[in-house]
C-alpha cells in the first residue's frame, strides 16, 4: 500500500498561511567533500545532481534517511543542518494553514510509514519523502529536478553495482543528525561566516 492511501487527510483551514520551505544539499562523500558539490555544479544546468534534501516548516526541518530496522527513518534537524551533506539552496514551495499541532500529527502519521528499513537510494529516498511532505503540506509536489538523478539511476539500474540501494546506503541518516546535533552543542554555535549559505533562496522551477 503507498504512503499516499495510509496517511489520515488533514483539511487545511482558511488563512495565509505559513511558508514550506524546501532546503537541498549536495550530498558529501566522506573522503572528497567538495567532490559533489563540484560534480553538481555542472550537473545543476542540465536540471540533475545528487542531492538531499529536507522540508522546513515553523522552523524544523523534516527529512527521511535509511536503516536496517523497521523504525521510522523520519528524523528531524535544524535548518540547513543537515548531516553529511552541504547546504546549497532554499526552495519556497508553497504554503500551509496547518497550525504547529497539525503539522506534528501528519509528519507523526508519515513516520509510521517512512520506516528505515523501506529505504531505497532510487525508489524511495530523502527526495521522495520530501516531495510528499511537501504535497501534503501544500498541494504542490518538489521539483522534479531535485530527485531527477534517482529517476534516472532507476532506468540505469542493471548498470550499478549490487547491494547500492539497500536501506545501509542512505548517505543522511537520523543516527548521523543526532551525532552533529551533539557535536554542535558541545563546540559552540557557527559563526555568521560559516553561515554564510544559509541566505540562498532559489526559484524551485529551476530546469524541470
Amino acid at each position: 500500500m503507498s504512503p499516499s492511501t495510509t496517511v489520515p487527510h488533514i483539511p487545511l483551514p482558511p488563512g495565509p498561511g505559513v511558508p514550506v520551505e524546501l532546503n537541498v544539499y549536495d550530498l558529501q562523500h566522506p573522503d572528497n567533500p567538495d567532490a559533489v558539490s563540484t560534480l553538481n555544479g555542472y550537473l545543476y544546468t542540465f536540471g540533475v545532481g545528487l542531492y538531499h534534501s529536507g522540508v522546513c516548516v515553523y522552523g524544523v526541518e523534516y527529512a527521511y534517511g535509511g536503516h536496517p530496522s523497521a523504525h521510522t527513518g523520519v528524523f528531524t534537524t535544524p535548518p540547513k543542518k543537515a548531516p553529511d551533506a552541504r547546504f546549497r539552496q532554499t526552495l519556497l514551495i508553497g504554503f500551509t494553514r496547518l497550525s504547529p499541532d497539525d503539522v506534528a500529527e501528519l509528519v507523526q502519521a508519515m513516520s509510521v510509514i517512512w520506516v528505515g528499513n523501506t529505504y531505497n537510494l532510487l525508489t524511495r529516498n530523502c527526495n521522495h519523502f520530501a516531495s510528499d511532505l511537501c504535497e501534503r503540506l501544500t498541494g504542490k509536489a518538489a521539483p522534479e529536478w531535485v530527485n531527477r538523478a534517482a529517476w534516472l539511476g532507476e532506468k540505469a539500474k542493471f548498470l550499478l553495482p549490487k547491494g547500492f540501494d539497500t536501506p545501509t546506503a542512505a548517505p543522511v541518516t537520523a543516527e548521523r543528525a543526532r551525532e552533529q546535533q551533539l557535536t554542535e552543542l558541545m563546540e559552540g554555535p557557527l559563526t555568521d561566516e560559516d553561515e554564510y549559505q544559509s541566505e540562498n533562496h532559489t526559484d524551485p522551477d529551476h530546469d524541470q
